[in-house]
C-alpha cells in the first residue's frame, strides 16, 4: 500500500471505539453532579478540572468498554502536559470526539460545543477557544501518527477563520 495509505490511524482506531456521543454526555453530567458536591475530589479549581483516578472511576461506573477507557486515559495523560494528574476534561473529550463522531462537520460542531460547555456565554467562542479546539484536534492526529499541521499553520487557519467571521464564532448551526 505504501506511504499513501500510512496515515489512517485515527480512522482505524475509530472503528474499534464503543462509546457514543450519548456516553460522552453522560460523563459530563456525572462530572457536573460531582462538581456540585462540596467535598468532591473531582473538582480542583475549575468546574471541569478532574483528577485522572476520578475520571477513570467515572468511565468505569458509566460502563465504558475497557479499550475506550485505555484510549481516554492515554489522551488524558497526553493532554496533562504539566503531569499534575489533572486536566480540563473538556479537552480530553474534544480529542476523543475525533474518534466518536461520524463526520468532520459533526466533529467540529461537537468540539466547539464541548469547549464552550459551562461557560457564561454559550453562544460565542473567542479566538483563544477556537485556537484551543483546532490545536486539540490537530494534536490528536499527531498522537495517533497521522498527518497534522504545524502550530504556525494552525494559528494561520484560526486567524483566517476568525477574520472571515468577525470577532466571535456563533454556535448556531441552523
Amino acid at each position: 500500500m505504501g506511504k499513501a495509505y500510512s496515515y489512517f490511524n485515527v480512522w482505524a482506531v475509530s472503528t474499534i471505539v464503543y462509546a457514543s456521543l450519548d456516553d460522552i454526555d453522560e460523563v459530563f453530567k456525572a462530572i457536573e453532579r460531582q462538581s456540585q458536591k462540596k467535598d468532591s475530589q473531582v473538582v480542583v479549581s475549575l468546574r471541569y478540572m478532574v483528577r485522572r483516578e476520578c475520571f477513570i472511576d467515572i468511565l468505569r461506573q458509566r460502563g465504558f468498554h475497557p479499550s475506550d477507557v485505555d484510549i481516554l486515559t492515554n489522551l488524558f495523560i497526553l493532554i496533562d502536559t504539566r503531569n499534575f494528574n489533572e486536566c480540563d476534561i473538556r479537552e480530553v473529550m474534544v480529542s476523543f470526539l475525533l474518534l466518536v463522531t461520524k463526520s468532520v462537520t459533526q466533529c467540529f460542531e461537537m468540539a466547539l460545543l464541548t469547549i464552550s460547555r459551562g461557560e457564561d456565554n454559550d453562544q460565542y467562542l473567542d479566538k483563544k477557544q477556537i485556537l484551543r479546539v483546532f490545536t486539540l484536534l490537530n494534536d490528536t492526529c499527531y498522537f495517533f501518527g497521522d498527518k497534522y499541521l504545524h502550530l504556525d499553520q494552525v494559528k494561520d487557519l484560526v486567524d483566517s477563520l476568525y477574520t472571515s467571521i468577525g470577532t466571535a464564532l456563533v454556535l448556531c448551526w441552523c
